[in-house]
C-alpha cells in the first residue's frame, strides 16, 4: 500500500491518479468557490439557549443578543456562523412521538438533505407535554446544526489557507 501521496503519485496506475488529482483540484479550488461563508457576523463558539415553540420561528434568546453584542463592542468580524445562517440551512422540521412512550423526536432537514435529529423524554407520564417535547427535541436537533455548519466554516477557511499556499507557491516557482 501507498505510504505517502507521494508514493501514490509514483506508483499507482494512470488510470486512478488521474480522478484523484481531479478530485483533490475539484476540492481545493472548485468547491470553495461553491461554498460561501460570510465574514463579520456572529461565532457559535459558546452555546446558543435558541428555544422553539411549536409552530413558531426561534427566536434568539437575550443571553444570544448579549454575545452578539460583545462580539460588535470588541470588533471582533472574522468569519463566523450566525443565527440567520442556521435559520437559512434548515429546508423543513418533522416530529414524532413514538406511540405509548414520552420520547419525540425532531427531524431536522437541512437544504442540502442532510437530516439531523433531536430528542428529548420524560421520565413521568404525567409530566408529558407534546408542545414541550417538542421545543425540547428542536432545540437539540439545533445545536447538532451549529456543529455542523461550524464544522463546514472551519473546513472553508483551511481549504483558503491551503489554495493561498498554492498559489504562492506556483507564484515563487
Amino acid at each position: 500500500m501507498f505510504k505517502t501521496m507521494n508514493d501514490f503519485l509514483i506508483d499507482a496506475p494512470e488510470f486512478v491518479v488521474v480522478p484523484v488529482l481531479f478530485l483533490v483540484v475539484y476540492f481545493l479550488i472548485a468547491f470553495p468557490v461553491i461554498l460561501k461563508f460570510k465574514k463579520g457576523k456572529e461565532s457559535n463558539m459558546t452555546k446558543n439557549k435558541s428555544t422553539a415553540a411549536v409552530g413558531d420561528d426561534v427566536g434568539i434568546t437575550i443571553s444570544d443578543k448579549s454575545i452578539e453584542q460583545q462580539i460588535q463592542n470588541k470588533n471582533l468580524n472574522a468569519p463566523r456562523i450566525t443565527q440567520d445562517d442556521i435559520d437559512n440551512a434548515i429546508d423543513g422540521v418533522d416530529y414524532h412521538v413514538f406511540k405509548g412512550t414520552q420520547l419525540t423526536v425532531c427531524c431536522i432537514t437541512l437544504k442540502n438533505g442532510f437530516n439531523v435529529t433531536g430528542e428529548s423524554a420524560c421520565a413521568s407520564p404525567e409530566n408529558f407535554d407534546e408542545e414541550i417535547g417538542r421545543s425540547i427535541a428542536y432545540a437539540n436537533a439545533k445545536e447538532k446544526v451549529w456543529s455542523l455548519e461550524g464544522y463546514l466554516l472551519k473546513q472553508q477557511l483551511f481549504l483558503n489557507k491551503l489554495i493561498d499556499e498554492a498559489v504562492t507557491i506556483s507564484c515563487d516557482a
